[in-house]
């Protein structure tokens, strides 16, 4: 979990939390981010962010922390005070707050990994116009100030513009360096239309917002990036009958066979059998 201004913070699924390590890179300031590694999965995978208060809420002199979410870019239309008393456990955010088409209001919509889809060449088919692929892969939660509230009778403004998800392939060569392998999507409508909030939020300045970032990955981007080391290769040992001893690897990393006198087959580029002949006694490994 990561811990700022009194709140832990985590990501889960179905399966449970999802593992994290450290970032070892400069952060932006006023910001806590770390990796976390999501499972494999054949289909859309649902996931929540839970924020959970390990101090007492703050109630005065200030109003308090409100938490903002963000998922890939996508700002929530809607912000949420943790100070209120349904959220003295945890605040669960199972969805997050799409505008509706003619921004009136908004509907919370289950959040879900996609494993990221790709395609080379140019740019056709691309989905650029709503995604900013800087914020791809990145989960953050932006802690506000609040100092003070009240309600307005008059007429609410629209919602603002909101970006959208990610929806079509993307171009290997914009993707190269950023490490993704996933992105989100929007899975199934969790509550209806929710209308403008008449409430009028004063937050305080730039200075005391602050930010938690998770960078989902899948362990293979992970290793491929050095935050999680790569599995050791266990070798499969076979005695063929009246053939002597036979090492067979399955690995995909390249494997210096240089060192030994051998006789090497190649099988689709993926298995290597070696026949090894030596000058000492043959053991009897069954």
């Amino acid at each position: 979990m990561v811990n700022l201004l009194g709140f832990a913070l985590t990501i889960e699924t179905a399966r449970g939390t999802l593992p994290e390590y450290p970032y070892p890179d400069l952060e932006p300031p006023n910001t806590k981010t770390v990796y976390i590694e999501v499972p494999p999965s054949a289909d859309p995978l649902p996931f929540t962010v839970r924020v959970r208060p390990t101090l007492p809420l703050l109630l005065y002199p200030r109003f308090g922390f409100a938490a903002h979410l963000f998922v890939d870019g996508v700002k929530d239309a809607y912000f949420q005070p943790t100070v209120r008393i349904e959220y003295a456990d945890s605040l669960l955010y199972d969805g997050i707050h799409v505008n509706t088409p003619d921004r009136t209001g908004a509907v919370r919509r289950e959040m879900v990994f996609r494993e990221l889809e790709t395609m080379e060449g140019g740019s056709d088919g691309v989905q650029q116009a709503d995604v900013d692929l800087g914020e791809l892969g990145v989960i953050k939660v932006q802690f506000l100030l609040v100092i003070n509230t009240e309600v307005r009778l008059f007429p609410a403004p629209l919602r603002p513009v909101q970006a959208g998800m990610q929806k079509g392939k993307i171009c290997e060569k914009m993707m190269k360096g950023s490490g993704s392998s996933h992105s989100a999507g929007l899975g199934r409508e969790l509550t209806g239309r929710v209308g403008v909030d008449k409430a009028h939020w004063t937050i305080a300045g730039d200075e005391t917002k602050e930010v938690v970032r998770f960078l989902y990955r899948s362990r293979a981007a992970l290793q491929s990036l050095g935050v999680v080391p790569f599995d050791l290769l266990t070798p499969r040992i076979k005695r063929e009958q009246g053939k002597g001893v036979n090492l067979k690897r399955e690995y995909e990393d390249v494997i210096d066979l240089t060192e030994v006198d051998s006789e090497v087959k190649r099988e689709a580029g993926i298995k290597q059998e070696r026949r090894v002949k030596r000058r000492f006694h043959v053991v009897d490994l069954t």
